[in-house]
């Protein structure tokens, strides 16, 4: 999945969804991600411009939430850019026209590479001066940030700005004082001591807010799809109407629970109690009904749940 390019095209970005950032993020993820040739997997043939997976993996690999992943796939599929199917393995996600994006190009591209050669051998003084003052910026901002301060008015600048500049900058008169003790030589090993516990503390503080968001972000994932909606906003009823009266005679729950998530998504169901009890008593009984017949080969979801 690694090797390779794909083309994106200059008009991207006069696409209709170009500035919605959640529904761009999770095209450009699929392009970069779907089958670039014919392949079957598990006896399923696999075109070009399509890929198996689940809204829970688009998430995970594309830094969305399941609920943004799930609202992105609905305004592709309402402007025809993507076309979704689901079966036993999971949702069949395809891009529509993609040899329109892609495959063209390629071919265009993969004739024609000399001539796409020689203008960038002939003009390399410009690209080069660019690249080289880029490096000589990032090598001056890298020495910036290797002192406390320096660590700080990078990393917080707000912070730093109200705890100190507003605080205590303007009660000091020489400000300057540890650049000179540099140049002359003198001691100051306290003060490089202090600078590197302050920011061990400050790298701490990241560390702990970066938990926090992932903690959260767990927490919001379990109340977006229909299970969990229900498990979030109605306990005591899902254990009474669910748990008590059909779970123990389901086998497989986990198939059961995606499955029940991904055809709540596929109606477009309103997220309410009233509908998502009604719809999953419904699903369940049909479920039980035709679980049988997985001892022929065939699953409960090959029938109409």
């Amino acid at each position: 999945m690694e090797i390779g390019w794909i083309k994106i095209h200059r008009s991207l970005i006069d696409w209709e969804w170009y500035e919605d950032l959640n529904v761009r993020v999770l095209f450009i993820h699929l392009l970069l991600t779907v089958n670039f040739e014919d392949k079957k997997w598990r006896g399923l043939l696999i075109k070009k411009g399509s890929r198996i997976t689940g809204r829970l993996q688009l998430s995970s690999e594309s830094g969305l939430s399941e609920q943004q992943v799930r609202t992105a796939i609905k305004k592709l599929q309402s402007t025809n850019d993507l076309t979704t199917e689901n079966n036993l393995s999971g949702t069949m996600f395809t891009i529509n026209n993609w040899n329109k994006y892609q495959q063209s190009t390629n071919e265009t591209t993969a004739e024609q590479p000399d001539t796409n050669q020689t203008p960038t051998n002939q003009q390399p003084d410009s690209n080069q001066a660019a690249t080289i003052t880029k490096e000589v910026k990032n090598l001056k901002n890298d020495k910036e940030t290797e002192s406390a301060i320096g660590f700080l008015k990078a990393k917080y600048p707000s912070r730093f700005e109200t705890d100190f500049m507003m605080k205590h900058s303007r009660k000091i008169k020489d400000r300057g004082w540890k650049k000179r003790r540099k140049q002359k030589d003198l001691p100051f090993e306290q003060s490089e001591k202090d600078a590197t516990a302050l920011k061990s503390q400050s790298e701490n503080d990241v560390i702990r807010e970066e938990k926090r968001r992932e903690e959260k972000k767990t927490e919001e994932k379990k109340t977006e799809s229909a299970i969990g909606f229900l498990k979030a906003k109605y306990p005591s009823r899902f254990e009474t109407d669910f748990m008590m009266k059909h779970s123990r005679q389901i086998k497989d729950r986990n198939q059961f629970f995606e499955l029940f998530n991904n055809k709540c998504d596929v109606e477009t169901l309103e997220f309410t109690g009233r509908i998502l009890f009604a719809r999953l008593n419904s699903f369940s009984i049909n479920w039980i009904r035709n679980q049988s017949k997985s001892t022929t080969g065939k699953s409960p979801t090959d029938i109409s749940l």
